[in-house]
């Protein structure tokens, strides 16, 4: 019997990866979808949020600094679809022939990290960019780049210290968003690294045969 949920969940994400960057430029330059460059271009993304933190702490280019943070919601969207179809994998995925794969556990659980760390950057840069929205002490500590990262960190972990919080609905929900990545990440992270710790060896013969 086919099942419904898992499908919709399928095509969901389909969907959803044709806003990627990355896949149009490997349908444009299928040399780019090899690890090795796919590895570049993590480390790429993750310089140009770095970069779009300096851009929108110096106070300067605001118009540069809306498109980098354009871009940027679009790579979060691309990071949740890759975790999704790579981490936790889609049985659907098989019946496509440019399906997403998984070069090696240790690669992918690295990547994810490298991902974890871009996604708290970016976010910081959205923060410091509209700080507006956002009830802080004095001085504002969202106007630079470690008090970005700062509140981006105690968000991204869900510890939340309370010195910093939205004032508005825009802000409630930009926080509520990164709030949803971060536990997403974190259980889909932690999820892939227990699932390919080693089973121990046992003597319980019952216990060989259920493990």
């Amino acid at each position: 019997m086919d099942s419904f949920v898992p499908r919709l969940y399928d095509n969901t994400l389909h969907l959803f990866s044709w806003l990627s960057p990355h896949r149009w430029l490997t349908r444009a330059i299928p040399r780019l979808a090899e690890p090795g460059w796919v590895e570049l271009w993590v480390l790429l993304n993750l310089s140009l949020s770095a970069l779009t933190l300096f851009v929108v702490t110096s106070g300067v280019l605001t118009t540069l600094a809306d498109m980098l943070l354009v871009y940027g919601a679009i790579r979060m969207l691309e990071i949740c679809v890759y975790l999704a179809k790579v981490v936790l994998g889609s049985p659907f995925e098989r019946a496509r022939p440019h399906r997403y794969g998984a070069t090696g556990y240790r690669r992918t659980l690295v990547l994810a990290i490298h991902n974890y760390v871009e996604v708290i950057v970016w976010f910081a840069a959205a923060y410091s960019h509209w700080r507006a929205l956002f009830h802080t002490p004095d001085p504002n500590p969202l106007t630079t780049a470690p008090g970005a990262l700062y509140f981006s960190v105690v968000t991204m972990t869900t510890m939340g210290y309370a010195d910093i919080w939205p004032n508005n609905v825009p802000g409630r929900t930009l926080v509520g968003t990164h709030l949803v990545i971060a536990v997403f990440m974190a259980v889909v992270i932690l999820g892939r690294f227990v699932s390919n710790l080693p089973t121990p060896d046992t003597k319980d013969e019952l216990g060989k045969h259920t493990k």
